[in-house]
C-alpha cells in the first residue's frame, strides 16, 4: 500500500504518534518546523480520521513560540485523550538559543482530539526532561516515563487523573541508563517496557512488570545485528503478541579526508548543499588541515559555543566568519550558525547556508590531508560536498545508508515477523510511531518520510499476522 499523507503543510513534519479511540478513530500527532527548509519554531498538531484515508485540518496543541518535539498520545478510559511532549525552549523562548537548553515535559488533553486545553508542564519537581511516552494500566493508573537529561536516567510517575501527578521515581538501576522508552500494556495486564541502551553501542532492549515497580531483567529484541536500530514503539496485540517499530539510525556527523596537492598562496575549499528535502543547507563542524611535509596542522571549529576537545583549535564564530588578510582565514560570505541539543563539543556546533560558500585559509604550496567534519542537516542522509582549488591525491568518503523503518512481531521472545516497511532505498524514513491494531486485525504504522519535494508524516496499513 502507498503511504498516505497525514502532514498537509509544506513545513517540515516529523515524529508521529499514533492512537486508536474508542470508537475506532484513529488520532495523530507530530511536530512540524514553521519552515519548509530549518529547523525554526516547532509546534505540536493533531489530527484526526475516522476511517484511516481521511485526516481533518490539523490543530495547532502547542500554541505558543518555542522548541517542541517528541509528542505521545494515549485515549485513556476516562474518556479523554493525553498528549505529552517535551519542549527545549520555555514557551515563549525562540529555539537555538545558546541560554535554552533546559527541557520539560508539556501535557494537554482532550476530549474528541479537536479542541486542547492549555498545555501545563507535567512535573514541578523534576526538570530537565524529555520523551514522555503514556501508558494506562489495567489497574486504570496512568504512567508516564520520560528522561531526566541530567542523570540521563529513566523515571516514572503516576497519575488517577492525568492532571495531578505524583512526584517522579527512578526506575531500577539496571534499566535507568536507557533512553527512547516507549510502554505497552499487554492482555496478560504487565506493562512491557522497551527501551535504547547506551552500552556496547546502541540497541533495543525489553523489561516488564506486572506493579510498575519491580522489572524483568532487560533482554535484547533487536532481530538484526548488522543494523543501529533506535527509537522503539512497542504495542501489544489482543493475542499478546508483542509489535515494535523501529528506525535503523545514521544520523549525525561524518568525517570525510582529502589529501591535496596546493599550487597558490590560498587553499579554496567550495562547501554547498543538494538542495534536497531535508538537505536545503549545507552543515559543517570543522576542519583540519594538516601539512603532510612537516606535520605542522591547524583546527577550525564552527558554531557558537565550540571548544578544543583536547585539540589546538581555531574557533570561527558568528562574530569573526569573514575572511581577512589580517587573520589568514574565513568565508567568503555570511554564514549561519546553530547550537543543536545532539552531538559533542564539536558536533553539536556548527555552520550552515543554503548558498554556497569558500572557505578560504592561506597557506605556501604543498600536499596537505584534510578531515573534514560534517553533519545531517535534517535527513540523516546528509547532502553535502565539498570541492577544492586544489589537485586530489586520495579521498575517503563515509559509507552514507538510508534510515528505514522496521517493524518486528514476537511471540513467546521470538521473532516471528520482520519487515522494512518503506519501500524506497534512496531517501530517508524514520522516527515511527506504535503499530496501532483494530479490532478486525489491521494494523496501521506512521512515520516520517523525507520525499522528493517535502518532508512528510505519512501512514500506512497492513495485515501482519492473523
Amino acid at each position: 500500500m502507498t503511504p498516505i499523507i497525514i502532514s498537509r503543510s509544506p513545513n517540515i513534519s516529523l515524529y508521529p504518534t499514533l492512537t486508536l479511540g474508542k470508537n475506532g478513530e484513529l488520532v495523530c500527532a507530530w511536530y512540524e518546523y514553521t519552515s519548509p527548509h530549518e529547523p525554526a519554531r516547532s509546534d505540536i498538531w493533531c489530527s484526526v480520521s475516522k476511517n484511516g484515508t481521511d485526516w481533518i485540518a490539523p490543530v495547532n496543541v502547542s500554541g505558543e513560540v518555542s522548541y517542541n518535539n517528541g509528542p505521545g498520545v494515549l485515549w485513556s478510559t476516562s474518556g479523554d485523550y493525553l498528549l505529552a511532549w517535551h519542549s527545549w525552549r520555555d514557551p515563549g523562548k525562540e529555539p537555538f538559543t545558546p541560554d535554552g537548553d533546559i527541557c520539560n515535559i508539556f501535557l494537554a488533553r482532550s476530549s474528541d482530539g479537536y479542541a486542547w486545553t492549555a498545555p501545563r508542564i507535567a512535573f514541578k519537581q523534576l526538570f530537565n526532561t524529555e520523551y514522555a511516552t503514556l501508558v494506562q494500566g489495567e489497574d486504570d493508573l496512568l504512567r508516564v516515563f520520560f528522561i531526566h537529561r541530567d542523570s540521563q536516567r529513566l523515571y516514572v510517575s503516576k497519575s488517577k487523573d492525568g492532571v495531578q501527578w505524583e512526584k517522579p521515581v527512578k526506575l531500577p538501576g539496571f534499566i535507568a541508563q536507557g533512553k527512547y522508552p516507549d510502554v505497552a500494556v499487554g492482555p496478560d495486564k504487565a506493562l512491557y517496557l522497551v527501551f535504547v541502551g547506551q552500552q556496547d553501542r546502541e540497541s533495543l532492549w525489553l523489561t516488564t512488570s506486572q506493579n510498575g515497580q519491580n522489572w524483568s531483567e532487560p533482554q535484547p529484541i533487536a532481530p538484526l545485528a548488522d543494523l543501529w536500530l533506535t527509537r522503539p514503539k512497542i504495542s501489544i496485540d489482543l493475542n499478546g503478541r508483542i509489535w515494535v517499530a523501529c528506525h535503523s539510525e545514521t544520523w549525525g556527523s561524518h568525517t570525510a579526508k582529502y589529501a591535496v596537492r596546493l599550487r597558490g598562496p590560498q587553499l579554496e575549499l567550495t562547501v554547498r548543499s543538494n538542495q534536497t528535502p531535508g538537505n536545503f543547507c549545507w552543515a559543517l563542524n570543522a576542519i583540519e588541515i594538516t601539512c603532510m611535509q612537516t606535520g605542522a596542522g591547524r583546527f577550525f571549529t564552527f558554531g557558537p559555543d565550540g571548544t578544543s576537545n583536547g585539540h589546538p583549535m581555531i574557533n570561527v564564530t558568528d562574530k569573526n566568519y569573514r575572511y581577512t588578510p589580517e587573520k589568514g582565514y574565513g568565508f567568503d560570505g555570511s554564514v549561519k550558525s546553530i547550537l543543536r541539543e545532539l552531538g559533542d563539543e564539536i558536533t553539536r556546533t556548527l555552520f550552515y547556508s543554503d548558498e554556497p560558500r569558500k572557505f578560504v585559509v592561506d597557506l605556501p604550496q604543498g600536499e596537505y590531508e584534510i578531515k573534514i567534519i560534517y553533519s545531517s542537516w535534517i535527513a540523516s542522509t546528509p547532502g553535502t560536498s565539498f570541492q577544492f582549488n586544489a589537485d586530489r591525491l586520495y579521498v575517503e568518503h563515509p559509507e552514507i545508508v538510508s534510515d528505514s523503518v522496521f517493524v518486528f512481531g514476537m511471540d513467546k521472545g521470538k521473532c516471528i515477523f520482520s519487515d522494512k516497511v518503506n519501500m524506497d532505498k534512496d531517501c530517508d524514513n524514520n522516527r515511527p510511531s506504535k503499530v496501532v491494531h483494530t479490532m478486525n486485525g489491521k494494523k496501521y504504522l506512521a512515520w516520517t518520510k523525507y520525499g522528493p519535494q517535502s518532508i512528510d508524516v505519512v501512514m500506512t496499513s497492513f495485515s501482519g499476522l492473523k
